[in-house]
């Protein structure tokens, strides 16, 4: 204990006292003698833990020769520079070398009251950036792209002013305005941080991993500066945003994302607009969303605006690559568990394609480390059922396990203003368990044959076409479909020399999805924006059923009648919805919308959706927000105890379509206000938020009860931005209550997801060619379904049955979980962008016992049965995964 307590020291004092000495208090000394302006800028950065950002041919054979003594930086800079092509310039507490303008009069403005419109794009791949920020230096005037990297800005005063473009995980920009053509379209072409490692250490503020949006609940990530965070085997996108605040990371075997003590079904999931319903690969422990293939990813803990829909709790909006515009790219990893690829391919001037693909070895070498991961899911997962057979007659059964997904996605560009992309998505999970034993007698001899197989996954399509027909009015027309399917096929045969005796069970359930919507953008002023749009889904969910037993051993009077069971329902949903975004005041700015939804199923029913944010900057680096929404949810996936110990049993993949009016198939409605606080300096953000949210038609339990969620809490996040040395920390208070008005006399009583305290440390140090990272979690004891068990006696009074009778409260409760996990890896550079990086990740370092859940043991309660002695309920802990390294290497070409 002693020992995880040092380590949990040490990482919080270096998150949060490890600041860099502010720059105006840095002075130089030095003596270059006929020195690369390259190399000495360099020297000046390491030596003095600046932070200077460049590109590389900029300063190519530019040959300096001075002294500097004891000056500032910016002054060292400026006379580093002087009488050469380039300039030095500070931007915040970042300093950037960029090309010095023509000569001219830098100070007499030419135009005035200027109006452009322009695209950011990535300098290597010409890929648009979505939602970059584009700031006019010295102003209130800012604005940001829209998905396909366009911008306008109205009314700049004048043409010496400078623009200063920011992207995560890129280079933030500064390009003055005189040194654009304004006369047509233009394009800002930004540098990815990983493009200037070789010459300098990128330590802008936005090269951070995630940044926090001015609006309640909203959070953005830079998949590149993840990849470095413990994971097991690789970067995980869903254990990433398991580590915001108010998203409960205390479960590695689960990808879902719990936000805001509401389940991870809530949550409405998009890749390019397809919405995804099954969300993991391996029974959770790896997420379906290949982290190579994003390129933007955007969280709303609650407070999204009116163009989302159909759920209650959170939105995940991934998109992903279009592609390498310039020249072919590909990358590759392998890790313990699966390899994978990314191919980019620039077909034509305008077509590219991009694919990914990535697939586990399992089903041919399998590792310590999916033993482990196995062992944990067979515990509590009601879908892998053949062990309880095969196992009491001494067999060992290895299962023979793979999982796969690719994306594909081909954009076409015929014009600078429009763009058109198909996406393919594919997952696939399979489990074969098959096992054949001879048992008996050497005159008595039958075979025993078991067979389980279990198929699930996604299929995706999406089209989309998008054009900008004016500087100030966007258009995005998408139609997606969408589908998750499983398959479970259960049997077992017993071959006796008289003959064979035959179980078969098979159980199918789907989801197909099929949407359109289209979106639109007004702006036409810096101050104003009108957004408005409509969509339509047709979901329609299949369930297919069939129990059959056979035999020849047995009279055909003593076997059971076939089961056979097909259900298939369908619905529709339509919505329109208008919002405005307005500034009323130059530090104020309010947003308000709506969502009208008719939704139909046996009957139809119309629904109102209120959606208002606002946020107010009290100063330049604090900014006040609040936000309210009122959201629906149509579909329901079942999650109740059961005897395993988990919250959703063996239908943790089946969907139910809502029913208006219908008590055991709810329309879910909620109501969610929230109130916040950022606050940012030079190297340090702030964030914390309150919140309060209400759900109806929440359903509780296996007998399909519905009854009201309360939920409220406080997120706290301290990030550090800047430097070789960043993190993060990040708390959660929350309070999770749930009701029915039958059950407990409609008291409240914790619901499942309650947690009351979580907190969440991740250090990251970025030192040359080495990146070190750690997280710590700790997180409260949430509560695990407790029975009280009832017995059946005969007239003798011998025990011959019982019933489990689920204990309401919730008040029994989990230990505490705490995890320490260590990320390290190394990377080698080539010619050309060329690059190779070794990876070692440990989970658990500490070996810490965390417990998932616990079940009641039910072998225990069998074994009273023709007994007169009652046996008290006993629980068994699902342990998860404990100390487990792993190695990775990752080649890009």
């Amino acid at each position: 204990m002693t020992r995880s307590i040092f380590i949990v020291l040490f990482i919080v004092i270096n998150i949060t006292l490890r600041a860099q000495q502010p720059v105006e208090e840095v002075h130089v000394q030095e003596i270059f003698r006929k020195t690369l302006l390259s190399k000495a800028l360099k020297t000046i950065q390491d030596k003095y833990s600046l932070k200077i950002a460049y590109d590389p041919s900029l300063v190519q054979n530019i040959i300096v020769d001075l002294r500097l003594n004891d000056l500032g930086i910016l002054q060292s800079l400026e006379r580093l520079t002087e009488g050469t092509p380039v300039k030095a310039q500070q931007v915040g507490n970042n300093f950037i070398i960029v090309p010095r303008p023509k000569a001219s009069d830098e100070s007499i403005p030419g135009k005035t009251n200027i109006s452009l419109s322009g695209k950011v794009i990535d300098h290597s791949t010409e890929e648009t950036l979505p939602q970059a920020t584009i700031w006019v230096h010295g102003t209130n005037i800012t604005t940001t792209t829209n998905n396909d990297g366009h911008f306008t800005l109205f009314a700049i005063p004048h043409d010496t002013c400078t623009l200063e473009v920011r992207y995560l995980g890129y280079i933030t920009q500064a390009v003055r305005i005189k040194d654009l053509d304004t006369s047509r379209e233009f394009s800002i072409h930004l540098k990815s941080d990983t493009q200037i490692l070789n010459e300098v250490v990128v330590l802008d503020e936005y090269n951070q991993a995630v940044h926090t949006e001015d609006i309640p609940g909203a959070f953005v990530f830079n998949p590149k500066a993840l990849h470095t965070l413990p994971s097991l085997g690789e970067q995980d996108m869903s254990r990433t945003m398991q580590l915001l605040p108010g998203v409960t990371a205390t479960d590695e075997s689960s990808s879902g994302m719990i936000i805001r003590g509401s389940h991870a079904s809530y949550n409405l999931t998009l890749l390019d607009g397809m919405t995804i319903y099954q969300q993991d690969h391996f029974f959770g422990s790896f997420s379906i969303i290949n982290a190579d293939i994003i390129k933007d990813v955007r969280v709303h803990k609650g407070m999204f605006d009116p163009r989302y829909g159909g759920r209650v709790s959170g939105v995940i909006d991934i998109t992903t690559k279009n592609g390498n515009s310039v020249k072919p790219a590909f990358n590759a990893k392998l890790n313990m568990i699966n390899g994978k690829a990314t191919v980019e391919i620039p077909i034509t001037k305008k077509w590219s394609l991009f694919a990914g693909a990535r697939r586990s070895f399992t089903d041919v070498v399998q590792s310590k480390l999916f033993d482990n991961l196995f062992a944990i899911a067979r515990t509590y997962n009601d879908q892998i059922d053949i062990f309880r057979f095969v196992e009491p007659l001494g067999r060992q059964v290895t299962p023979q396990y793979y999982f796969f997904d690719t994306n594909t996605k081909l954009s076409f560009r015929p014009s600078s203003r429009d763009i058109l992309s198909l996406s393919l998505y594919i997952s696939r999970d399979r489990m074969d368990i098959r096992d054949s034993t001879s048992l008996g007698s050497d005159n008595d001899t039958f075979i025993v044959d078991s067979d389980e197989v279990t198929r699930w996954g996604n299929n995706g399509a999406s089209l989309r076409w998008a054009r900008q027909w004016s500087d100030t009015y966007y258009t995005n027309i998408r139609i997606s479909d969408s589908k998750f399917f499983r398959k479970y096929n259960y049997q077992h045969e017993i071959v006796l020399d008289s003959g064979q005796s035959t179980y078969a069970f098979n159980f199918k359930n789907s989801i197909n999805d099929l949407s359109y919507t289209v979106d639109n953008e007004w702006k036409p002023r810096n101050t104003l924006s009108v957004d408005w749009g409509l969509s339509g889904t047709r979901q329609e969910t299949d369930v297919h059923i069939q129990d059959r037993y056979t035999s020849d051993i047995v009279s055909p009077d003593e076997i059971p009648e076939d089961t056979n069971i097909t259900e298939n329902e369908y619905s529709w949903l339509h919505s329109l919805y208008g919002g405005i975004t307005v500034s009323p005041a130059s530090r104020l700015t309010t947003s308000a919308g709506a969502r009208m939804v008719y939704y139909y199923n046996q009957r139809g029913q119309v629904y109102f959706e209120p959606r208002l944010t606002a946020s107010y900057k009290l100063t330049g680096q604090l900014n006040l927000k609040t936000g309210y929404g009122r959201s629906h949810q149509f579909i329901t996936q079942l999650f109740y105890p059961s005897r395993t110990g988990s919250i959703s049993g063996i239908n943790e993949n089946f969907w139910i379509l809502s029913r208006p009016g219908d008590v055991s198939a709810p329309v879910i409605s909620s109501d969610h206000v929230s109130a916040g606080a950022t606050l940012r300096s030079k190297q340090f953000a702030y964030d914390a938020e309150v919140y309060y949210k209400t759900s109806e038609g929440v359903i509780i339990d296996e007998n399909l009860n519905s009854g009201n969620t309360t939920i409220y809490g406080l997120d706290i996040m301290v990030q550090k931005t800047s430097g070789i040395h960043k993190g993060w920390i990040a708390y959660s208070l929350a309070h999770a209550t749930q009701t029915h008005p039958y059950i407990l006399q409609g008291a409240h009583a914790p619901s499942w997801q309650d947690q009351r305290h979580e907190l969440k440390v991740i250090d990251m140090l970025m030192l040359r060619n080495w990146n070190l990272s750690s997280t710590l979690i700790f997180g409260s004891g949430k509560p695990y379904p407790k029975y009280t068990v009832r017995y059946h006696r005969n007239e003798d009074g011998v025990i011959n049955d019982y019933d489990l009778l689920l204990d309401y409260s919730n008040q029994s409760r989990l230990p505490v979980y705490f995890r320490i996990d260590f990320a390290a890896s190394y990377s080698i550079r080539l010619k050309n962008s060329r690059e190779i990086e070794m990876g070692l990740s440990i989970h658990n370092i500490t070996d810490h016992k965390n417990i998932k859940t616990r079940k009641i043991d039910t072998t225990r309660l069998d074994e009273a049965k023709l007994t007169n002695t009652e046996v008290p309920a006993t629980y068994m802990d699902i342990v998860l995964l404990g100390f487990a390294p792993t190695l990775s290497v990752n080649v890009s070409l």
